[in-house]
Parts: structure tokens; C-alpha cells; sequence
């Protein structure tokens, strides 16, 4: 299942953050070509890295697509 992943900038490790939603996947199966529209997310959110323990401010740029 494809999904939004994060990667800790102290650790390198990549964590989940949320699987693709059903209505992107039908877009990416007619267009796929087209970009990826990525989640909304809320203003400062902080996640903590199950590897090393950091807080990680996530922004949306800092989303990247992983369909592994």
C-alpha cells in the first residue's frame, strides 16, 4: 500500500506518517504521470522518531511518497 513517509534528519531512518488515500490512488491510475497531492498538515505538528527519539517538526515538503 502506498503511503506518506517521513525521514528523521538526525537518524536517516524513514517512519510512516499516513497511507495514500483511496480517491489519490484513482487519480495516479488515470493520470500516472501527475504529481501527488499531498496531505494537509496542521501548522507545527511534532512526531517522535521511533529510532532515535527526536521530535521531528513535520512540514508538508517534508513528505515524500513511498509505495514500499
Amino acid at each position: 500500500m502506498p503511503k506518506w513517509v517521513i525521514i528523521c534528519p538526525n537518524c536517516k531512518r524513514q517512519q510512516t506518517y499516513s497511507e495514500v488515500e483511496d480517491a489519490a490512488l484513482d487519480s495516479v491510475r488515470r493520470d500516472p504521470v501527475g504529481t501527488r497531492t499531498k496531505p494537509a498538515l496542521p501548522e507545527g505538528e511534532k512526531q517522535k522518531c521511533p529510532n532515535c527519539g527526536r521530535d521531528i517538526r513535520v512540514n508538508t515538503c517534508d513528505l515524500t511518497y513511498s509505495y514500499l
